[in-house]
């Protein structure tokens, strides 16, 4: 899943958790410490909160973290949800560097940077 749908599903997952406990965008954005356009743009899709940004949320509204993930990302990488639940736990200052690091690797089209193969000339 690409970052475009895991947004998308994340904002629909969201906005049904939401509603269910019959809070208004403005009351949730409000509780979590985000702006009330940056809510909107993280339930529209638009957006895709930072790690600490997702925790808020997950705190204001008394769930678990994990609920915005589980059934959305389906691991293509064995192992991917157990990293990413030991992310979800390290500290505030890890967690930049981890997102410091993917922004690093990232070339300017969104695709990841690879490092050039070596290649054995032939003379």
């Amino acid at each position: 899943m690409n970052e475009v749908a895991f947004s998308h599903a994340l904002g629909q997952r969201l906005r049904l958790v939401r509603e269910g406990l019959g809070m208004g965008q403005g009351e949730l954005a409000s509780a979590c410490g985000v702006s009330d356009a940056r809510y909107q743009e993280i339930e529209a899709g638009s957006y895709l909160p930072s790690i600490d940004e997702l925790i808020a949320i997950s705190d204001a509204l008394d769930i678990d973290v994990s609920f915005f993930c589980e059934d959305i990302l389906k691991p293509e990488i064995p192992g991917l949800m157990a990293l990413l639940q030991r992310l979800l736990r390290a500290p505030a200052r890890l967690l930049s560097l981890v997102e410091h690091l993917i922004e690093v690797m990232e070339e300017p089209d969104g695709e990841p940077h690879t490092e050039p193969q070596d290649t054995v000339s032939s003379e």
